[in-house]
């Protein structure tokens, strides 16, 4: 759309001296878009980004009276407004019910003529003195007139909490003994298609060097990792995840995990095996800083059939 209109324009993007964009008040998604676009595009051009509030670029225009109502939809019954006198704003961006508009506005105005401009005009075109003007959008010429080339900057003005609110899960990391053998028996089960029994972790917690590490989210059991730590160097034995727990930072936090636990026990490096055709698995530990040191031919054999094992590691420094 912006190439359309700078060929419309027969201009050029060498030819722009500053990007004047809108902050709000509006939507989340369309601040954001917004913004991002234009900053990206200041940055890109080496120019300056400014930002203009959304209701005082309605408010810029020529044919309205010296008393205007800038004012958009927000929803549930409430408006984005702000009043004008004289070309100055005579109240800040607020979010308030229509009732609250229609009682701020009749206060400063008190019947006086004024006009009202933007797309949420329906509950106050009634007022006294209102008229209303059939402008739904900013004019684009008022943005850049009013953008503040002495102030680069656009922040969002958000004037509303967001209605999306993320879900907080808090999530722990425990040491594990050979008497939790079956939780990590079961978890394992789950992520792996060849599977290792509880008297397996059991044998494997009871030798020297071995420790296991257990993920709760929410006070249930997600996920583990069995470690073995042998002079200065210490190896990962197994990392399981539940498949519904996955991609929540959850094995990262167990790696860092194994990678403290071992580097406390005077390891120096931390090893691991993964199949070479589990790709998750392989990035996440090159994310976390493991590299290839060698491969060993037909290391894991079972339903999944016969693949080779990457031989990854990573030094453990400060």
């Amino acid at each position: 759309m912006v190439q359309q209109v700078m060929a419309r324009g027969e201009a050029s993007f060498s030819d722009l001296s500053a990007i004047a964009v809108t902050v709000g008040p509006g939507s989340f998604t369309g601040l954001r878009v917004g913004l991002a676009f234009a900053k990206g595009l200041g940055l890109a051009l080496g120019i300056p980004c400014c930002g203009v509030g959304v209701l005082a670029a309605l408010a810029e225009a020529p044919e309205a009276l010296p008393r205007r109502v800038a004012v958009i939809d927000a929803g549930r019954g409430s408006l984005f407004i702000q009043l004008f006198e004289t070309a100055a704003p005579a109240s800040p961006p607020e979010r308030l019910t229509i009732a609250e508009s229609r009682i701020r506005i009749m206060q400063r105005f008190g019947g006086a003529a004024f006009s009202i401009i933007g797309p949420g005009e329906a509950g106050l075109a009634d007022l006294a003195g209102a008229e209303a003007m059939d402008r739904r959008f900013p004019d684009p010429v008022q943005i850049a007139r009013l953008a503040p080339l002495d102030r680069p900057g656009a922040q969002p003005l958000y004037l509303r909490p967001p209605d999306a609110i993320p879900k907080v899960t808090t999530t722990e990391v425990a040491t594990a003994s050979a008497a939790q053998a079956e939780v990590l028996a079961a978890l394992h089960a789950e992520a792996f298609l060849e599977t290792w029994s509880a008297q397996d972790f059991r044998t494997l917690l009871e030798s020297p060097g071995v420790a296991a590490y257990l993920a709760f989210r929410e006070g249930v059991a997600a996920g583990f990792v069995l470690t073995r730590a042998i002079l200065d160097e210490a190896e990962i034995l197994t990392l399981a995840v539940q498949p519904e727990a996955r991609r929540r930072g959850l094995a990262r936090q167990l790696i860092e995990t194994a990678m403290t636990a071992a580097a406390s026990r005077g390891a120096r490096r931390l090893w691991l095996e993964v199949a070479e055709d589990n790709l998750p698995a392989l990035a996440l530990y090159r994310r976390a800083g493991f590299r290839e040191t060698g491969r060993r031919r037909a290391y894991y054999v079972g339903v999944a059939g016969v693949r080779d094992a990457l031989v990854m590691a990573r030094d453990l420094g400060a």
